[in-house]
């Protein structure tokens, strides 16, 4: 047992990952805290403590003492180790809206007539590359709206020209455009 004069006799650590889970885009730190023999529990710089963690989290966040930057989804751990002490802290990885960073629209026709009505889709793209479908997160807009009308999630052609349809999550948006013939 570590003796530490001004906080009693430490019995233990403890490692936390803050915040856990930790999203796609934002960042974590590691914190540590001695555990005293009477149960109370008092933070101690991380950076006192070595590091431990497997191949599969060096794959699935860099960890630069006492920080965590995700590069995946995924689940992983890290291990304290101080005064011969070891704590093990895991932690998760995952896909939360703000790390969209792309929207790709899936117009399936960039020409219609008058009168066609075309369903509007896209894809948001996440940060580790995956795809789902933006559904009723997205804001849809047109630049022309004496060329096109936005219904029932469709394009409606009004009268010829070409209108640019906006799909928008959020910070990240793409265009496509359309021409009414």
């Amino acid at each position: 047992m570590a003796n530490r004069p001004a906080w009693g006799t430490v019995v233990g650590i403890e490692a936390e990952v803050v915040p856990n889970p930790i999203v796609l885009g934002s960042a974590a730190l590691i914190t540590t805290r001695y555990v005293f023999e009477d149960g109370q529990t008092a933070e101690f710089a991380a950076t006192r403590a070595s590091l431990n963690y497997d191949a599969a989290t060096v794959g699935l966040a860099d960890i630069t003492h006492p920080n965590i930057e995700p590069k995946r989804t995924g689940t992983g751990w890290v291990e304290a180790l101080f005064d011969g002490f070891v704590a093990r802290a895991d932690f998760e990885v995952t896909v939360g809206t703000s790390s969209v960073v792309a929207v790709i629209p899936a117009v399936s026709d960039q020409e219609i007539s008058i009168g066609d009505h075309i369903p509007l889709g896209a894809q948001i793209e996440y940060v580790d590359g995956t795809l789902a479908d933006g559904g009723d997160a997205l804001t849809w807009s047109l630049s022309n709206a004496t060329t096109a009308t936005i219904a029932d999630g469709e394009l409606v052609g009004w009268s010829q020209g070409i209108v640019t349809v906006f799909a928008r999550h959020e910070e990240a948006w793409n265009s496509v455009v359309v021409v009414v013939r």
